[in-house]
């Protein structure tokens, strides 16, 4: 196969159905110039995906990932082109999706963000969670250059990733971080509306809460690595915690008034929202005061838990 202009990262474990669905999104891709995909298998004892034996796909079997990141960082060092995009196994990418990621590169941008939408609406849950992760970056009135972006479904330069050098796997854990590192850096980051993306989230309270715990105490921990935030810093991070469901509610309003429908969506769920972001803002708390970054578990979160898709 010539070089190809994107190399696409799959990450998978036990939920091979939907495993099987992402990877067939991404190889109907029509593009001019050939994609590869690297599919990450972290649970190989599983017979093989279909689809993972097609003629661009590398199949790698990593079933000793300590994690998500970790998974991903394990791709990046074997893929062959320059611009690597990332999506999850409940991720799936519609068409002219890889052409709208290397649209979004000719702008210079050295991370291209896609435009999300829920794919699994049917729920309540599902759609809170939609907005409090994705909201932001789900309508094509906000798009453009951006401070940053959600994390795992986003594609990189992979020189951008590669001058992180020995802290791009503390970053990767929590890429709001890395975002605003490439920003520092005079990158920028740049929300392509042709790159659509639909992505599965939960059916019940209890994925939902774990998810967004989890996520919260991981970027407490990785904010204490990455900024090393002394012990009465932390103390007062924790302590303000009380404060986040109002501040974060006030700053999602602020990022959606641009749109008027995506805002009413946003604020009919309101209630749940706050909900989760209270929850969160304890599980942050605790992350601030604990040592245990639980990598494992965000794996897990993402490549074995059953989701609304499954």
């Amino acid at each position: 196969m010539d070089t190809p202009a994107l190399s696409v990262v799959l990450a998978i474990g036990r939920m091979r159905q939907r495993a099987e669905h992402s990877l067939k999104a991404i190889l109907e891709q029509e593009t001019e110039d050939p994609i590869e995909v690297l599919v990450v298998d972290t649970t190989p004892e599983h017979p093989r995906i279909r689809g993972g034996e097609a003629p661009n796909v590398v199949y790698l079997e990593y079933p000793d990932a300590p994690s998500f990141a970790r998974s991903k960082l394990f791709a990046l060092s074997r893929a062959s082109a320059d611009r690597v995009a990332f999506v999850e196994d409940h991720a799936f990418v519609e068409p002219g999706w890889a052409n709208g990621v290397l649209k979004g590169f000719e702008t210079g941008a050295e991370v291209v963000v896609y435009l999300y939408h829920d794919a699994t609406p049917e729920s309540v849950y599902s759609r809170a969670f939609g907005l409090l992760a994705y909201g932001r970056w789900m309508s094509e009135r906000l798009a453009g250059e951006r401070l940053h972006g959600p994390g795992n479904n986003v594609a990189y330069r992979k020189d951008a990733l590669l001058r992180q050098g020995d802290r791009l796997e503390a970053l990767m854990h929590v890429e709001l971080f890395l975002h605003r590192a490439l920003r520092e850096q005079g990158g920028t980051v740049y929300q392509e509306t042709t790159a659509r993306v639909g992505h599965a989230h939960w059916d019940n309270l209890l994925g939902t809460l774990w998810d967004t715990c989890m996520c919260s105490r991981l970027f407490a921990h990785q904010r204490r690595i990455l900024e090393k935030p002394s012990l009465p810093k932390r103390l007062f991070y924790a302590g303000a915690m009380p404060l986040l469901p109002a501040l974060l509610f006030w700053r999602y309003c602020r990022a959606l008034k641009g749109d008027p429908d995506l805002l009413r969506r946003y604020l009919r769920h309101g209630p749940m929202i706050l909900f989760l972001v209270f929850c969160t803002g304890i599980s942050e708390a605790i992350g601030y005061l604990s040592s245990s970054p639980r990598y494992r578990r965000q794996l897990d979160t993402e490549v074995n838990m059953r989701r609304a898709c499954d």
